[in-house]
């Protein structure tokens, strides 16, 4: 039993010896096979981020054309928006441009219409002017005190031909009845002492010609060279010189 198990042993370690001259290792095996494996990856790895820049750059030049594109429809949409502002900013100046031709004929024709009123009433004005306005006047004097106490005058007064009537101690034409009151025994009254005067719109005022004791009317003591209206629809109360006077007026037909 020894003997076969020595020869056992000895032809296990020939075979041993044999495959070590003839084959390869197997761990030498193994290791060349991760090796092997361990550069193809390495190589495959070197391609994929190539794949993944290119795939990039196609990207960002996709979106490049995708946001030129964007930009040009904005630009393109901002001109046609400026288009039409522009095609209805004319139609209203032309809509507008027509409305004030039409508002300058309407004027016209109102400022016509307005004028031929006005001319109408300007004529039926004067009309009843001549009918209602006062033209002439005869100016009756009664003497309340001063030297002429009790005595009455008149004077007449035309607004065409005879608007004035003058009073003082002169005894000049201008101052003889029907045109003028002429008082000379009165030492207090001033020459030309005052005139009443009557305008064409019917007023009659009295005029203080600046005289050296003054005039009052109606208890109105009256300025130099002012016209003061007379109410002429009643007695007046005349204060001139030394005598106090009442002077009514009478419209003439």
């Amino acid at each position: 039993m020894r003997k076969n198990l020595r020869l056992a042993n000895l032809h296990i370690a020939a075979l041993f010896q044999i495959g070590a001259k003839c084959g390869v290792p197997k761990e030498k095996k193994m290791k060349r096979k991760q090796a092997t494996g361990m550069a193809a990856a390495s190589s495959e790895d070197k391609k994929k981020p190539m794949k993944k820049k290119v795939r990039a750059s196609e990207a960002n030049a996709h979106e490049r054309d995708a946001l030129t594109q964007e930009v040009d429809e904005m630009i393109d949409v901002q001109g046609f928006l400026l288009l039409e502002c522009q095609v209805s900013s004319k139609k209203l100046v032309e809509q507008a441009k027509l409305r004030a031709a039409e508002l300058r004929r309407e004027m016209e024709e109102g400022k016509k219409v307005l004028l031929n009123a006005l001319e109408a009433e300007k004529e039926n004005l004067d009309k009843v002017d001549e009918n209602t306005i006062p033209r002439a006047f005869t100016i009756s004097v009664r003497c309340v005190t001063g030297p002429y106490r009790g005595r009455k005058f008149s004077m007449d007064m035309d607004v065409k031909r005879h608007s004035s009537c003058f009073v003082g101690r002169s005894t000049g034409r201008k101052f003889r009845s029907p045109r003028g009151l002429s008082m000379p025994k009165d030492s207090e009254l001033s020459t030309s002492h005052g005139e009443i005067k009557m305008e064409t719109t019917g007023k009659v005022f009295f005029i203080d010609k600046d005289s050296t004791n003054g005039t009052r009317i109606d208890d109105v003591e009256l300025e130099p060279e002012k016209p003061y209206e007379l109410t002429i629809s009643k007695p007046i109360k005349v204060e001139v010189g030394a005598g106090e006077y009442e002077f009514t007026f009478e419209q003439k037909a």
